[in-house]
């Protein structure tokens, strides 16, 4: 829902009080039906287009997601299936069982993540909301109902399964309408949405000396090892 409505001089002008309506709150909205990046949109009529019928904070606990597959989704290259994606445009769902198979920083304080289903079926996670801000992330808007100053998320490693993942349904066209995006993606906005299974570890600042051993060296090898899901107390090397 576009916050703000344009005035007969084409100037956007904000809604009052739009920026204090709280998760939980029950609205009616007057508007028309626009597109926004591959997004269906509303955009408001006036200054009294959204009406505040009843108020109450709930927790992300109170509202109920839709189980989808990533395959109502995304294909295996996160090319949009409309047919049966584009219903859920905008839509709080869970998707369960799915592997972390790449991690994306971007922006210098950003990050995104994809994940894979059994099948292949591939989405992004990304950071719509402050739930998936890293603590480098400054908040644009302190006056937000939802700011705290900073983002506290930790991005997963490659190889963490999660159990379940919940957001909100966001479509970036990639392969269709012309468009080369990621897919649709999911956002997630409360830290509950992230349940990990079983993390693989992050392994970091590897390294091995001599760098170039021989074939009767003792050679020292060392790396900083986290798991986000529990303690390292076993490390082993192959050769």
């Amino acid at each position: 829902v576009m916050g703000a409505y344009e005035d007969a001089n084409g100037n956007l002008i904000p809604v009052p009080g739009f920026t204090s309506l709280l998760q939980g709150d029950k609205i009616e909205i007057t508007g028309v039906i626009g597109d926004y990046f591959n997004n269906t949109q509303i955009n408001v009529l006036d200054a009294n287009a959204v009406s505040l019928i009843n108020s109450q904070d709930l927790a992300p606990s109170a509202f109920t997601p839709k189980e989808l597959s990533v395959g109502d989704l995304n294909d295996a290259t996160r090319v949009n299936i409309v047919q049966s994606g584009e219903y859920w445009q905008n839509c709080f769902v869970e998707l369960k069982d799915v592997t972390v198979v790449q991690v994306t920083p971007f922006s210098g304080n950003r990050v995104s993540f994809d994940v894979q289903d059994a099948n292949g079926n591939k989405i992004n996670v990304s950071d719509k909301f402050l739930a998936q801000k890293t603590p480098s992330w400054q908040v644009a808007n302190p006056s937000s109902p939802s700011a705290t100053g900073t983002g506290s998320f930790v991005p997963p490693s490659v190889g963490t399964f999660y159990s379940s993942l919940k957001g909100i349904v966001i479509h970036s066209g990639n392969g269709c309408t012309g468009n080369s995006g990621r897919g649709y993606e999911l956002n997630p906005f409360d830290s509950s949405h992230y349940q990990v299974g079983a993390a693989a570890p992050a392994i970091t600042n590897l390294l091995h000396l001599p760098l170039q051993p021989g074939s009767n060296d003792s050679v020292t090898v060392s790396a900083n090892i986290t798991d986000l899901d529990g303690t390292v107390d076993t490390v082993e090397i192959f050769s």
